[in-house]
């Protein structure tokens, strides 16, 4: 949940930002871009372990 929160987050701010350098690529970018950053933080929860004190 905190990925995907993480990675709406992400996607809004960086849709703003390369909008104004890229124009309409820069929004279709900001998608795999905070897509990706998503996939490694779920990653890095995964690998730590964290998960497993929580159940």
């Amino acid at each position: 949940m905190i990925t995907t929160f993480t990675d709406l987050i992400l996607r809004v701010v960086l849709s703003y930002i390369l909008s104004g350098f890229m124009g309409s690529v820069g929004i279709w970018l900001s998608w795999p871009i905070g897509w990706t950053i998503a996939a490694l933080l779920s990653f890095r929860f995964y690998a730590k372990g964290i998960w497993k004190k929580m159940l």
